[in-house]
């Protein structure tokens, strides 16, 4: 079996690209498969793992103006998808993974894909809501009509990594929605620094720094804090422009080794993804997978799909609207909470069987 994952929209570390790919690998890998990657052709990364190849357009659509960028890159993926496409039609042992795309990139598939008799499958991997997007609904069933008369309707597999996503995305899309598991985790045998007892450290992980990050939140607790003496929030040095200078800010560098991502993750009193409920309430996140395999403590916003899933081990201490009284109290209290540490114990053992490479792999087998 081969696998060969385009990543149109992957340019650096940053973000899940990279370490979601490399987990993915490894699974495939634990099979016996073989796993191939297309990028753009220019990235930023540290190295470029064995079977990655940089053949894609450079998509910039985020710093190009939005509207010509999309047509620019559907037009210049049409050929370098073809020519993947045109390499493997006559394997039937072969799928192409997308998990990471826009409506531009679909449509690029799908025109390279014309004059073609391919006998691969398709898997695409949505990671947000269709609700109240009637237009792109229904663009994204003409594709799937499309695609599945050109391949077959059992070579065409829809996917995401949240139940509450794949409920809703059935109804908009109307076709299965099956769920995989987020493979890139890892185990807590790493050795971690010992926690001060004297400052207690909250961190703000991730290299972006957006509003639906919950932004807004991190300043507010910058400005409650300023009164705690033994409170430090720990940001990317990306956002200095934002956050200035506080007593009690401390900026890390925004690109951190495997090993230090996992160190701070480790040695952080609580993990802060104070995340817009409006944008997660059905969406996932890798970084509070990864807390939670790690045993960390992620603290999060009500009516996200993280609330969701703490909710389901009975961890509604670390579930926030951010208006509470004594905000900063709270959250300092929830560190020498050793029921709560009990009960994310549990949960990142039921985590670990299913969001892990070898769960990851597991449902490669099933699909």
């Amino acid at each position: 079996m081969e696998i060969h994952a385009v990543l149109p929209r992957i340019h650096s570390e940053i973000g899940h690209f990279f370490s979601y790919h490399l987990a993915a690998q490894k699974a495939a890998s634990l099979l016996g498969w073989d796993y191939f990657a297309y990028t753009p052709r220019k990235l930023s990364l540290p190295y470029l793992p064995s079977n990655w190849n940089p053949v894609l357009a450079n998509d910039n659509i985020l710093t190009d103006n939005r509207k010509l960028g999309k047509i620019k890159y559907f037009i210049a993926n049409i050929v370098p998808f073809r020519k993947i496409f045109k390499s493997i039609k006559k394997k039937n042992n072969t799928t192409i993974f997308i998990e990471h795309f826009e409506m531009q990139h679909i449509a690029s598939i799908c025109v390279a894909l014309i004059f073609l008799k391919p006998k691969f499958q398709i898997w695409i991997l949505h990671r947000y809501s269709l609700e109240n997007r009637k237009l792109k609904s229904f663009m994204h069933r003409i594709f799937l009509f499309y695609l599945s008369r050109k391949l077959g309707v059992n070579r065409v597999k829809c996917l995401t990594d949240s139940d509450l996503l794949a409920e809703s995305l059935q109804g908009d899309l109307r076709y299965p929605v099956q769920v995989l598991p987020i493979p890139h985790t890892d185990s807590y045998e790493t050795v971690v620094q010992e926690r001060s007892r004297e400052m207690m450290t909250f961190w703000w992980p991730g290299g972006a720094i957006r509003e639906e990050k919950g932004m807004v939140i991190i300043q507010k607790l910058l400005n409650l804090s300023k009164s705690s003496g033994n409170t430090k929030i720990v940001v990317a040095d990306c956002s200095a422009e934002v956050f200035g200078t506080h007593s009690n800010l401390q900026y890390i560098p925004t690109f951190l080794s495997r090993a230090e991502y996992i160190n701070w993750m480790c040695s952080s009193d609580l993990v802060l993804l104070p995340y817009l409920q409006k944008d997660y309430s059905m969406r996932t996140s890798g970084i509070f997978v990864e807390a939670i395999s790690l045993g960390a403590t992620p603290v999060t916003t009500k009516g996200t799909w993280m609330a969701h899933e703490l909710e389901k081990f009975g961890l509604t201490e670390l579930i926030f609207d951010w208006e509470e009284q004594g905000i900063i109290h709270q959250l300092s209290e929830l560190t020498h909470n050793q029921r709560v540490k009990e009960k994310i114990q549990l949960m990142k053992t039921e985590y670990l069987n299913f969001h892990s490479v070898e769960g990851f792999s597991r449902a490669l087998q099933n699909l």
